[in-house]
């Protein structure tokens, strides 16, 4: 059975001609297009819902109308538009209210860089027009508006009463005022429904202009996961003016498991599309929590509390967004929801400060309003106890969470003394930990509370970043003592440690467990921040055993929870959009890798993540279930309680992992490594997508998403020997580096042969502002990996991706990263200064017989004195950043530090003036010196080399006083994110990178058609009728950015031919060029001699028939002029041509890289 989710989206499409931006403003086609968030506080949760009303409309036929009768603070949502840059519109709506005295009322409209327009309006009794003017910025783009009427942090709330709107527009100026609008509409959180029933889908139409409209809509149901579309057709449309009406659809619900968008497009319409999740039932079986994986999320009910732009909010109540919180949970259940982590989702149901706030008396209601809506679906809560560790508010940024203290006991709270270097120093100051016992008895009245309950306690959140291990574990102890007194079954998760922010987890984690800290809980948690992938530089399955290994070495083993890992995947920029986008394979193979590793519970994402980017612009306002919602859905229904049977790593990066579920073999298989053009045969297995849909066995791709194999008819020992028979085989032997360097005009790259097999290569660059000038051809040996240089010219304006491309028989290109280093001569000075004037530098670096030698005279007046919890660059320093390899790239995160990589600090004001980072070069290998100066400090240092080139960057930093951190700094090779990023420091070199290959002298003007004088070279032959060729652009050729395209015609053989070339007797002439075909696989190709006077004597040429390919190959054809003159006389006036002849048919032939070489 699948079950199909339809919710009302709120993506517009607007025509230039058309009027009004906001789809349906005069909610003619009811609520469609329009959002309520609330903050709820009703004690029922009740959402308030939008009501459409047509008693009393300002215009058409209906109003809607905001219920506020408990004065909570709402926003409603407009759904997006998109705004043209440098353009000035008009807002425009109708209001009224029914509160004594009028509201007021604001409209804000923004887009995702927060770039507002927003006005202020008084709303009376009667129905009075609300607008404004507003000219947008540079950027323009899609936006939205938001309209609310008092602030969340208002103590006692705001008005009651209801608030009428109508006629929302937002108009061009000069523009009119109708539009066209097109909408979908299908059933809204819908079950059950068959794919064969009639006309699930309806297109809703309003024309509100003065004229009749006709037109094409085009209906298409597109996929979210790949954008691959799954269905269309078209719908013709006439619409008088004025008209409503509405149509049925042929096109039926998606026949697979995944995420949809139902298009709707046309000329002069504004349109609003529907997406929808299909789904499968998940089986909810009694599960042993402790051990059995379930799908688990961080969530919670979303009681508003805390800061808000430095105010608290005061009235608290749940955040609903446009659906109750009973709606929410009702999806979750749906999406196989077991564990919730009840966290990052507003106030914790056990809030100390809540449940205590006098001491000794208990108020458990909100805790028992939670609880009672988990059980009610099914879910086991993972309670989060102390918050993070009895943090203070941090108000800096004016957004915080409560104080999670009571207000009778903070004043009795101790300050610890101690604040570990390892922590976070901007934090320093804002622990405060309870009196002991007062936290043992809490736990304990918690735990007699929910005695009975099925709960887990997972005490605290990520404590490495905060506190020592020994304080840590003493209010471990206290807080185990304390549930057991309440409850001998209570759960206790401990440790929650994380590698988040740089956090060093292992060590911390290894101190708590050798001071006994595993005595103090049931389960063990872990967030693996640095180490997500089996293929990230600290691996996750390492990550896993290291763990494990901890604990045996302690003598006791428990269960492990991934309790958090927002950030699932590697990537250079980990925000949270750029996490979220299609990338939700990395959802199903952290839990599957989890699950691989024995880890008992995997609750990675936070819930936000299975709702459609609901916080910006596309779909603002609404819970649209999105892939992620999907992808927990197929993990409930095929691998929930499963345990793991094997592992097996194969060649290439992948990955098999063998489960067994309910008596039942389930394999999974992906590329954990991400490389190329990898594949494998599962011509023998039962095959499902990475969503749990059957396809067709055989020869797969594999890439990061996983394949998922059934047993089939096949005995369990079938199964599990054809799983550890696999054998990934590469399309593209050949791996590029996902990084590369520029210096000096040559592009540097790693290449690697990942076959058993010489590889003979071509190899260019284009993309990323980049294309190579020249190919570079070499050879590889099995296994060898090489850099190899290409020398590269800069492309102005170009923005698409760097690639490499690579010819090894057949053509592929593989994506990857540039990055333009600067380069030092060797031995040259540098002078730094800053934009202030009040700190320099004069810099002298050298590499000579294996040995770095730098020396530094800073001229620094103020003296920021001693560290102390500053780290190193926050005060008077300079950095080193030392890479002895820069053009040593790995296969993947070539950017990253690796052994030989090495950060140095020398702080002159500091009793510890010297500090090294590094994995291999070590204090005593170096010598340092720091010796005061008139105008500053003087620095020494030098360290074993290899030669140059040899990777550097400085930075020096100034702090004004002991008080203070660095306020400026100066910097070389240093820049961004040099710290994490090795490709941000410069290089030391000799002379520049030498590139590889060599020129090659063509007898034609523009062989490479880089001048843009192809016409010199190429004329229309005397027998063709018209002349075939243009100059187009081309970036998916080695080099270069265009080509010369011919294109043929069904009507005539079209050709040409080259002007004269120099030809002497007894030479060989060798024509070489690169095509592909585009609807044509045939090219005739032709060398003659034929004199440019008179044509004489036999007839010499060599004529052949190549066959195309639809990506670049390169071909040849080679003439021998004779000698003998006698028999071809044209020979004495030394002169040849080349011709192309195109097929009579429909298509086109590009060719790049032409050249004629006159040859002995």
């Amino acid at each position: 059975m699948k079950f199909f989710f339809a919710v009302v989206a709120s993506l517009g499409v607007m025509s230039a001609e058309c009027g009004n931006l906001i789809y349906n403003g005069g909610f003619e086609l009811g609520t469609d297009g329009f959002a309520l968030h609330r903050i709820v506080t009703r004690k029922d949760r009740r959402h308030l819902p939008l009501e459409l009303e047509k008693a009393d409309p300002a215009h058409g036929n209906c109003s809607i109308r905001i219920p506020n009768p408990d004065g909570d603070y709402f926003e409603f949502y407009v759904s997006s538009f998109v705004l043209k840059p440098n353009t000035v519109y008009t807002f425009s709506m109708t209001a009224k209210t029914d509160v004594a005295g009028g509201v007021p009322v604001e409209a804000l409209i923004h887009d995702i860089r927060w770039n507002i327009n927003r006005k202020a309006f008084q709303v009376g009794d009667r129905y009075s027009r609300c607008s404004f003017r507003f000219k947008t910025g540079a950027a323009g783009g899609p936006n939205v508006i938001r309209i609310w009427s008092f602030e969340r942090t208002a103590p006692k709330g705001g008005w009651k009463g209801n608030l009428w709107l109508d006629d929302i527009s937002i108009t061009e100026e000069g523009g009119s005022s109708g539009a066209v609008y097109a909408g979908i509409a299908g059933r809204r959180y819908c079950r059950d429904i068959a794919e064969k029933e009639e006309a699930p889908f309806r297109l809703k139409l309003q024309n509100d202009t003065a004229q009749e409209y006709r037109g094409t809509l085009k209906v298409k149901t597109v996929s979210e996961y790949d954008g691959g579309i799954v269905q269309e057709e078209s719908v013709p449309v006439t619409l008088k003016a004025g008209e409503i009406a509405e149509l049925p659809l042929r096109s039926r619900v998606a026949s697979k498991y995944g995420s949809y968008t139902l298009e709707v497009s046309g000329d002069g319409i504004v349109s609003r599309n529907l997406p929808y999740v299909v789904i499968g039932s998940p089986e909810r079986k009694p599960r042993n929590y402790d051990r059995d994986i379930c799908v688990g999320i961080n969530g919670g009910a979303k009681l508003t509390s805390g800061y808000t732009n430095h105010k608290l909010i005061l009235r608290n109540g749940y955040f609903t967004s446009n659906v109750s919180v009973e709606e929410r949970f009702a999806l979750l259940r749906d999406a196989g929801i077991r564990l919730v982590r009840l966290w990052d989702s507003g106030r914790l149901p056990t809030d100390w400060a809540t449940a205590e706030p006098v001491r000794g008396e208990y108020d458990f209601s909100f805790l028992d309003s939670v609880t009672g809506l988990m059980e009610k679906y099914g879910m086991v809560p993972v309670h989060v106890l102390g918050g993070e560790l009895f943090r203070q508010p941090y108000l800096k940024t004016g957004y915080a969470r409560e104080n999670p203290l009571p207000a009778w006991a903070l004043p009795l709270a101790e300050r610890p003394a101690e604040h570990p270097p390892y922590a976070m120093q901007k934090l320093k100051g804002y622990i405060a930990l309870p009196p002991i016992n007062c936290w043992n008895e809490y736990m304990t009245a918690l735990a007699r509370h929910l005695k009975g309950k099925q709960a887990y306690f997972e005490f605290t959140n990520e404590p490495n970043l905060y506190v020592t291990p020994e304080v840590y574990n003493r209010y471990l102890k206290a807080t185990w003592e304390g549930l057991k007194a309440g409850d001998s079954e209570a759960k206790v998760v401990g440790f929650s440690v994380t590698s988040d922010f740089k956090a060093d987890s292992n060590s911390w984690l290894e101190q708590a467990i050798n001071a006994g800290g595993l005595a103090w809980c049931d389960i063990l948690s872990f967030h693996p921040y640095s180490m997500r992938e089996l293929g990230s530089l600290q691996p996750a399955d390492a990550a896993i055993r290291t763990i494990f290994d901890l604990q045996k070495k302690a003598g006791k083993t428990l269960p492990i929870w991934n309790t958090e890992l927002y950030y699932l995947f590697d990537t250079p920029a980990s925000t949270e959009r750029a996490q979220k986008e299609k990338k939700v394979e990395y959802l199903l193979t952290r839990f599957l890798l989890d699950c691989g590793e024995n880890v008992a519970q995997s609750i990675s994402i936070q819930e936000d993540m299975l709702w459609r980017d609901s916080s910006y612009l596309t779909y603002v306002g609404e819970l649209i279930p999105s892939s992620y919602f999907v992808a927990c859905n197929t993990l409930a229904r095929l691998f929930e309680g499963a345990k793991v049977v094997a592992k097996h790593r194969l060649p290439a990066g992948v990955i098999c992992y063998v489960y067994r579920r309910d008596g039942k073999l389930i394999a999974a298989v992906w590329n954990y490594e991400k490389k190329t053009g990898v594949t494998l045969d599962l011509s023998r297995f039962d095959v499902m997508d990475l969503f749990g849909n059957p396809v067709a066995p055989g020869l797969k791709k594999v890439g990061p998403a996983p394949w998922l194999l059934t047993q089939g008819k096949r005995n369990d020992a079938e199964f599990l020997a054809a799983c550890a028979a696999l054998k990934p085989r590469f399309v593209f032997p050949v791996q590029v580096s996902d990084r590369g360097r520029v210096i000096q005009g040559n592009a540097v790259v790693g290449l690697h042969n990942q076959s058993d097999e010489i590889r003979h290569c071509i190899v260019g660059l284009n993309g990323g502002g980049y294309s190579a000038k020249e190919c570079v051809k070499l050879s590889l040996q099995p296994g060898e990996s090489r850099m190899v240089s290409i020398p590269v010219r800069r492309i102005r304006g170009e923005k698409t991706p760097a690639h490499v491309v690579i010819f090894d028989g057949s053509t592929y290109r593989v994506p990857l990263l540039l990055s333009e280093s600067p380069v030092l001569a060797n031995g040259s000075p540098l002078q730094l200064r800053s934009a202030d004037g009040r700190l320099s530098a004069e810099v002298r670096t050298e590499v000579r017989e294996k040995r770095f030698q730098v020396s530094v005279e800073v001229c620094d007046s103020t003296d920021a004195g001693p560290n102390g919890t500053r780290e190193p660059w926050e005060s008077d320093s300079v950095e080193l950043f030392l890479d002895p390899i820069p053009l040593v790239l790995a296969e993947r995160s070539a950017q990253r530090y690796n052994a030989e990589t090495s950060r140095v600090f020398l702080s002159p004001r500091d009793p510890k003036p010297f500090r090294i980072w590094s994995q291999q070069l070590r204090e005593e290998d170096c010598r340092w010196e720091i010796a005061p100066t008139a105008s500053g400090y003087s620095v020494r240092f030098e360290c074993p080399a290899k030669e140059v080139p040899f990777g550097f960057g400085i930075k020096i930093n100034d702090a004004e006083n002991s008080g203070s951190k660095a306020v400026r700094s100066v910097a070389w090779g240093a820049e961004g994110k040099a710290y994490a990023d090795r490709f941000q420091c410069g290089i030391i070199q000799e002379t520049p990178v030498a590139a590889r290959g060599s020129a090659v002298t063509s007898l034609l003007t523009d062989g490479s058609l880089e001048a843009g004088k192809m016409t010199e070279d190429w004329k229309k032959n005397y027998s063709s009728p018209a002349y075939p060729a243009t100059l187009v652009e081309n970036r998916d050729f080695f080099n270069g950015t265009r080509c010369m395209k011919l294109t043929a015609s069904p009507e005539a053989l079209l050709s040409v031919i080259s002007r004269d070339l120099p030809a002497m007797p007894g030479q060989k002439l060798k024509l070489s060029f690169w095509a592909k075909g585009e609807g044509i696989r045939v090219l005739d190709c032709c060398i003659e001699i034929w004199s440019p006077v008179k044509h004489r004597g036999e007839h010499l040429y060599i004529r052949r028939k190549f066959n195309l390919a639809d990506d670049w190959k390169p071909y040849e054809l080679t003439l021998v002029v004779s000698e003998d003159t006698k028999r071809y006389p044209d020979v004495l006036d030394k002169t040849a041509r080349i011709k192309f002849w195109l097929p009579k048919e429909k298509g086109a032939v590009y060719l790049d890289d032409v050249s004629v070489q006159g040859l002995p």
